[in-house]
């Protein structure tokens, strides 16, 4: 049995390196950072591949081969997959510089702490603990290193499922995006990530007269703009129950008491939801549990007018929207169109959305999902694991339409600070490393085996 302790000692002052690389995106500049995991890699006997996307960008892949007789082909393996770019970071707030990597107080301190230059330290690690005193696997193992993946990684994953698709080709594949353990009253669960929702931002374009600012009328761009972003938001879209969403919502609501077992049952019932979702006393987790089930729609930028004492003939506004797998851009943009015309602001209102599609659900009972099961039972008997579905988006939306299902799996105790991602003293602890260590060994080791 490996030494686990040490092992995320070793994964510690591995991402504390990591962090060091300033892969700030933008520009990215992962190139450095992706070479330095090269050298790593080869030091282990692992054969490497470095692609470069563009001028500092790159991908990295190594494959480490079954050692059975009866191997399975390389189309077969596991794909253990990371990014190495980070966001902006804002020193001047920061209890340490975000790029020291700072180990202090049992944490690992800077930015890509948990997104995620965390799983990339796992990874690596976990490589190593195979390369020394691992089992014999039938499975091939193969790792993606990624950059631009918080740009929308069209230079990272894209790049590679454009370019070098048969490469990575795999059973499976882990990355992140899930593994939180949730707390629901006395219960916790752990969570994988099988989908996500899928970005389509789109653009509101009002139009009025212009005029001077001292004499008002009733044709003001920005008025129009403001009512229509008043009926978005007023509006009920239709509830949309996922397969993911559905298991999740009925296996936690399977190890609760009533009334809670009835009132998360309800979030599936279009009759109820509404009222179920008023009654649910857990902001955090009701506004997440609405974000599963509908489409959504959220104002977040605005232009208009170029000085005091000028009514613009035009204002705009950007606003994010995420789509629910299984559906489309033109769907909802003919849904919005709805709403305007129901408001009478069709024609003074216009939507500019280019086209989207949404990434599929990988399967629930893939043998992937039965191995993280296994392990996360061997480490917390206790806690069940379930599916879930970021309202975000991760690399595993270029995979899963390119035939390679993807999961997101990063088991980490409770306690870790996810609120900190993307923001102030983003952190993760060396016992959540250890952790995390422990059952994601367990989970490839019983699926390559």
């Amino acid at each position: 049995m490996p030494d686990f302790a040490a092992a995320a000692k070793d994964a510690a002052q591995l991402l504390s390196r990591l962090i060091q690389f300033d892969t700030t995106n933008p520009p990215g500049q992962e190139l450095a950072c992706l070479q330095f995991l090269q050298n790593t890699l080869r030091d282990l006997g692992l054969e490497t591949r470095l692609y470069e996307s563009a001028e500092g960008r790159g991908n990295l892949l190594a494959f480490r081969p079954a050692t059975r007789p009866d191997a399975l082909p390389s189309d077969k393996a596991l794909l253990l997959m990371g990014h190495v770019d980070v966001v902006p970071a804002e020193p001047q707030y920061w209890t340490y510089p975000p790029f020291s990597g700072t180990i202090a107080d049992g944490y690992v301190w800077g930015r890509g702490a948990l997104d995620m230059k965390h799983l990339v330290a796992i990874w690596v690690v976990l490589l190593k603990l195979l390369q020394r005193e691992g089992p014999p696997l039938r499975r091939p193992i193969k790792v993606m290193f990624n950059a631009d993946e918080e740009a929308g990684g069209h230079l990272g994953a894209g790049w590679m499922v454009e370019h070098h698709l048969e490469e990575i080709r795999a059973a499976a594949a882990l990355n992140e995006g899930g593994g939180e353990e949730i707390r629901l009253g006395s219960r916790s669960y752990f969570t994988y990530q099988p989908a996500e929702k899928a970005s389509a931002a789109f653009e509101l374009v009002a139009r009025g007269t212009p005029g001077h600012g001292s004499v008002p009328h009733d044709d003001n761009a920005l008025l129009w703009l403001a009512r229509a972003l008043e009926a978005l938001a007023t509006a009920q879209p239709p509830l949309v129950v996922t397969e993911p969403v559905r298991a999740m919502v009925e296996s936690m609501a399977r190890h609760q008491e009533e009334p809670m077992k009835s009132l998360l049952l309800d979030f599936l019932k279009p009759e109820k939801a509404h009222d179920a979702f008023r009654r649910f006393q857990l902001p955090q987790q009701r506004w997440t549990l609405w974000a599963l089930l509908h489409n959504t729609v959220t104002p977040t930028m605005l232009t208009a007018g170029s000085r005091p004492n000028v009514i613009p003939s035009e204002a705009r506004a950007v606003c994010d929207c995420r789509l629910l797998p299984g559906e489309t851009s033109a769907s909802m943009e003919h849904w919005i169109r709805e709403v305007l015309r129901a408001h009478g602001l069709h024609e003074k209102v216009t939507v500019k959305m280019p086209p989207a599609a949404s990434s599929p659900s990988s399967p629930l009972d893939h043998p992937l999902v039965e191995s993280m099961a296994r392990a996360l039972r061997r480490h917390r008997p206790e806690s069940p694991l379930i599916p879930t579905m970021l309202t975000g988006g991760t690399d595993g939306s270029w995979l899963r339409p390119a035939g390679i299902p993807t999961y997101g799996f990063v088991p980490l105790p409770e306690g870790e600070e996810y609120e900190r991602v993307h923001g102030i003293d983003e952190r993760v602890s060396i016992g959540g490393l250890e952790f995390a260590l422990k059952v994601l060994y367990d989970t490839v080791v019983d699926f390559c085996r």
